[in-house]
């Protein structure tokens, strides 16, 4: 009899606990559910094989809500300039829903913004590594593969302001190269978006 209470209290216990702990991560990350499972084929990984420290396929990462992303990212060049890198690279990891209504996962690389019709890098004044023209961006020595990153055209999406994402591994692995700028461009960046939550450590 007084086993059977001991087991009834401690299932009791044990549920409130794990209410609690869900509820708890719920309430901070400001979303449900709280987590979410990288099912791409490899976009975020840094290699063929798993890797610890970064996003591999089949993980699942905590995400919190961005009330005010544009604020709160931390993109590729504001972490390279200020040191901050998140799984293994400068910069923040976003979700964000595609047209299609699929979840994307990918590391913001910058936030593009139009002053006159003027293409403006956020966090961009001049650097070395950073190329900002009126028809493309350039970023040098990106990422593990360490290739040159561009974004072109700007022109469709002239006066559009959001964050240009990129998916780590695609980047590592696009077959776009342009002999001109020697830079690949990242098969499955995006226009402009305005993400719905930051993944985080």
């Amino acid at each position: 009899m007084a086993m059977s209470r001991w087991y009834r209290s401690s299932a009791f216990i044990a549920v409130v606990v794990i209410v609690a702990v869900i509820g708890g991560t719920t309430a901070y990350c400001g979303i449900w559910p709280p987590v979410s499972v990288v099912e791409s084929g490899g976009s975020m990984q840094h290699g063929s094989y798993w890797m610890p420290g970064v996003i591999n396929t089949g993980d699942m990462v905590f995400v919190k809500r961005t009330p005010d992303p544009y604020s709160s990212v931390v993109t590729y060049v504001v972490g390279r300039e200020e040191g901050i890198r998140t799984y293994g690279e400068y910069g923040d990891v976003i979700l964000y829903r595609a047209p299609s209504g699929e979840v994307i996962i990918h590391r913001a690389m910058f936030l593009l913004e139009w002053h006159n019709g003027t293409p403006y890098v956020v966090g961009y004044h001049g650097q070395s590594w950073l190329v900002v023209t009126d028809n493309y961006v350039l970023i040098k020595d990106v990422g593990y593969s360490h290739r040159n990153f561009y974004f072109p055209p700007l022109a469709p999406v002239r006066n559009e302001t959001g964050f240009i994402t990129m998916g780590d591994h695609n980047f590592a692995v696009s077959p776009v190269y342009n002999a001109t700028l020697d830079a690949y461009d990242a098969a499955d960046q995006s226009p402009p978006r305005r993400p719905a939550s930051a993944s985080r450590r």
